[in-house]
């Protein structure tokens, strides 16, 4: 049939080409992953797919990428009565002094990572992306903890080789 429709254009061959032999190819477990068209997916989704990743590379290699986003054009504190405590920092004090589950904790410890957790989470709150945004933009925290969390998650990605590197260099 394909040889039939392209006869039609000059200069046009057709070769057979034989899966599996010297010069085709073979589908290893039988083509498993070749998507079927019930699993595949339209172009929007794709797209989603393609930002959420180059989020992601951006924060590997910027942890702080987002805050510093959202401090662009903000040059003023946000407004405040002066003996009360301003959004931003009533939010930087919950982040502070925010207690963790003991499951969440227990299960940092079973794999070692408390103490990258910790330091990724001191390293994002005493940044100064973190500080300005808490001072000149704090609703953009308030309204989305991801940003943070995003931020704290990078940051350990981040330290994990460096806090393993002395014992996988012993082992």
């Amino acid at each position: 049939m394909i040889e039939k429709k392209l006869s039609s254009f000059p200069g046009v061959r057709v070769e057979p080409c034989l899966w599996g032999d010297t010069y085709g190819a073979r589908l290893n477990a039988s083509g498993l992953s070749i998507p079927t068209y019930d699993t595949a997916r339209t172009i929007e989704e794709y797209q989603d797919d393609d930002n959420y990743t180059a989020l992601w590379e951006l924060l590997y290699s910027d942890p702080l990428c987002e805050l510093r986003a959202i401090n662009v054009d903000k040059n003023e504190k946000v407004p405040f009565h002066p003996v009360e405590i301003s959004p931003g920092e009533k939010f930087e004090y919950e982040i502070r002094n925010h207690k963790y589950s003991s499951t969440f904790i227990r299960k940092l410890q079973d794999v070692e990572l408390d103490n990258v957790f910790e330091d990724a989470l001191k390293s994002v709150i005493n940044s100064e992306p973190f500080k300005t945004a808490v001072n000149f933009n704090p609703d953009a925290l308030i309204d989305d903890y991801s940003i943070i969390t995003r931020a704290i998650t990078a940051k350990a990605s981040i330290l994990v080789p460096l806090a393993f590197q002395s014992r996988w260099a012993c082992e």
